[in-house]
Parts: structure tokens; sequence; C-alpha cells
């Protein structure tokens, strides 16, 4: 009798022990803290680098000064929060469609902008889905306080969506001609800094805000080559150019639980 009141002491105390270990290795997100976060902000372009070559094999590259409409920018993500100033995010994001024009910058021949075309009229926007990494130094210090300070950097892949492209060149045959847009995927980075400030509730969990600014390069936007305004041939190169911008944006961020 002994023997078995120890043997099922035995098992109750495996049993026990095996499941308390089963519920820490199963206790999601490896300790941290998941949460839900919705962001509305306000983007201003940035492009650099635009460029196009002319059908004819004979012109040079040609460059253009870029500029953009500023436009809406939001995003929606999941994230995870150690509380010891780390936290990490998948989010998914999207842009307004910003009015894009590309007055000629020069040419690669050096000849004279004069002889050569401006881009009077196009459009872009831009979607993706980003990983990005926040730090908070005071957190990482041991203050809980309410307002923290962070650091955030992102990687990521974004779709740019540029609509159809008008060129203008007063001294070519064909004054003004307009082709088709493209859409294409490229690598997307974003770094910037923040702050949150955390509102307590009494028995709630807490409701955190955010604002930030920061810089996205988004990679290439490239238009199509296919002619819409006449039955010329298209460009060798179409307008392209780096689709950067800068966002200011607040954002509303919900524990999912408490660590």
């Amino acid at each position: 009798m002994a023997n078995k009141t120890l043997v099922l002491a035995a098992v109750a105390g495996f049993s026990m022990s095996v499941s308390a270990a089963a519920a820490d290795i199963s206790a999601p997100f490896f300790g941290a803290s998941p949460y839900i976060k919705g962001e509305l902000g306000w983007m201003s372009p940035d492009g650099s680098g635009g460029f196009w070559n002319a059908p004819d094999p004979t012109t040079p590259t040609v460059s253009f000064n870029v500029d953009g409409s500023d436009e809406a920018f939001g995003s929606l993500a999941f994230g995870l929060d150690w509380g010891n100033g780390l936290r990490g995010e998948l989010g998914l994001f999207a842009t307004g469609t910003s009015d894009v024009t590309g007055p000629c910058s020069g040419a690669s021949d050096g000849s004279l902008c004069s002889t050569h075309a401006d881009i009077t009229q196009a459009s872009v926007s831009t979607r993706g889905a980003m990983a990005s990494i926040y730090y908070s130094p005071l957190e990482a210090q041991g203050n809980s306080g309410a307002f923290q300070p962070f650091f955030v950097v992102g990687l990521g892949a974004a779709e740019n969506d540029m609509g159809n492209w008008t060129r203008v060149n007063p001294s070519a045959t064909r004054p003004t001609r307009t082709f088709s847009g493209d859409k294409n995927v490229d690598f997307a980075w974003s770094i910037g800094a923040g702050f949150s400030y955390a509102v307590n509730n009494p028995g709630q969990f807490p409701i955190i805000l955010e604002t930030s600014l920061r810089y996205f390069d988004y990679g290439k936007a490239e238009g199509g080559s296919t002619v819409l305004s006449d039955n010329g041939n298209g460009p060798r190169t179409p307008f392209t150019f780096d689709n950067k911008a800068t966002v200011l944006s607040f954002a509303l961020r919900i524990p999912l639980r408490r660590n």
C-alpha cells in the first residue's frame, strides 16, 4: 500500500511538472506582450535619380528633377513588446497617389535641356510590408514612465504603382507623348525616431499613443513603355526614379495582454 501511494505520488508529481513545463514552453510569444497598432500620417515625397531614354538610340540619357505632391500614409501592424526597451512589428502600409512632375535637369552628353523633354504629368502610389525594430533607451535603463522616446529601423518590400506619364518636348516632331503606367516590386527600408505615451486607466490595459518622423526608401518607380498618344515607338527606358519620402505619423497601439 505504501509503495502504491508512493508511485501515485510520484506520477502525480511528474504530471504536474510536465504540465508546468508545457505551459511555460507554450506561453505565447516567449514572454512578450503582443499588440496591434493603427497608424495615419502625412507623406512628403523625395524623388531623386529621375531619368529616361528616348526612342531614338542616338539621343542621350535625360535626367529630371522629380517632385511629387504630399499625400496620406497609413499602416496596420502586429507587434511584440518585451518590456525591456525592445519591440518588433510586422506591418502593412500604403500611401496616397502622389502627382509627379520632372523638369529636365541635364543630359548625359551635356546638351541643353531646351532640346529635351520634361515630364509634365505622372503619378505614383506605394503599398508594401515591413518588419520594424523599435528601441526605447529609457525603458532599456529601467524607466517605466508613460513617456518613452524611441528609435526605429525597418526592412521590407514595396510595390510602386506608376500611372500613365507624359513627356513634353516642344522641339520634337511629336511635342507631347503619353505612355502607359507600370508596377514593380522593390526592396524597401526606413529609419526614424519618435515617442510614445501610455494612457493608463485603473483595471484596464493601457492605450499607447505614438508619433514618429521616419524616412522611407521604397525603391524604384518605373513607368511603362506602351505608347498611348500616337503610333510612334516607345522609350528605350521609361521614366524611372528613386521613390523616397519623409513620413510624419500618429498611431494608436493597443496591447492584447500584459507581460
